[in-house]
């Protein structure tokens, strides 16, 4: 449906924007980080899609709550999207990017926790079937993701918001601190000119904005550490080893726990698998 498919377009912007998180860590120095990245990255978008697949495959809601409700899922996920930007940026505990990233996962998450609270409460069909793969999900699956989450945002928030200038020079993040004592919009950040600032409009933020283009002074800040694990991959991390163990654990859930657990039937909700392969 014509949902599904505007869910999907944001799919191809992350992809775009993962690239450019890709080409700016194609140094012998970022490249660890880069593909630490894109596995905490990547990862985490893979969840949100496959959780949105796997609930409409099963269940059907046609109401206008529901609906509305997806928007708002859609306007998360594009939160974080609008956000992947070049490993600078993202490694930087300085810049909004791994707060405005993981936030909107975690925003999201909360989105999944509530769906499945909804189908336990009064989710109609096999009762006992729906309740039993609801609160199988959320124990084993959505509520440790939101935990890991929370976990990323935190971290990030800590650094970003404590943030300090006290000589009234450059911030990071996109901002500079002004004469007026307030934050600005850097145009260093974005991408859309000619790289050196020149932007038809520094307010808006592009796909793949700040490509090749950070401020050279992070740059040199980066360079001789750049190597090492600091706290600003902290963030992206937790995002990583949440999709790693979301994967481990469901592997192991369905081939071992499941052979143990009695009755399939009452433990599982059958998925519209012509659903799925469309």
């Amino acid at each position: 449906n014509w949902g599904d498919l505007f869910f999907d377009l944001f799919y191809v912007a992350a992809a775009y924007n993962l690239g450019a998180l890709l080409i700016s860590s194609m140094t012998p120095d970022l490249w660890g980080r880069g593909v630490l990245y894109f596995i905490g990255i990547f990862g985490s978008l893979f969840n949100v899609w496959e959780s949105k697949l796997v609930y409409e495959a099963r269940y059907s809601v046609v109401d206008y709550f529901h609906r509305t409700l997806e928007v708002v899922r859609v306007f998360f996920l594009s939160f974080s999207i609008l956000h992947i930007k070049p490993i600078e940026l993202m490694s930087d505990p300085r810049s909004m990017e791994s707060f405005s990233f993981c936030l909107g996962l975690l925003l999201e998450c909360c989105v999944r926790i509530f769906l499945k609270a909804e189908l336990i409460k009064v989710g109609r069909g096999d009762r006992e079937a729906i309740c039993n793969h609801s609160k199988k999900k959320l124990i084993t699956s959505y509520v440790p993701l939101a935990l890991f989450y929370l976990a990323a945002v935190i971290v990030s928030g800590i650094g970003y918001f404590r943030q300090e200038d006290p000589n009234g020079g450059a911030g990071y993040g996109g901002d500079k601190y002004g004469d007026d004592g307030g934050y600005h919009h850097d145009k260093e950040y974005d991408s859309g000119g000619d790289g050196h600032g020149n932007e038809d409009d520094g307010h808006h933020r592009l796909l793949a904005a700040g490509l090749a283009v950070a401020p050279a002074s992070l740059r040199s800040e980066l360079g001789n550490f750049a190597a090492y694990f600091t706290v600003g991959d902290v963030p992206i991390t937790l995002c990583a080893v949440s999709y790693l163990l979301n994967t481990i654990f469901g592997a192991v859930r369905k081939t071992v726990w499941l052979r143990s657990a009695g009755d399939f039937r009452r433990q599982n909700v059958p998925s519209n698998i012509d659903f799925c392969i469309h």
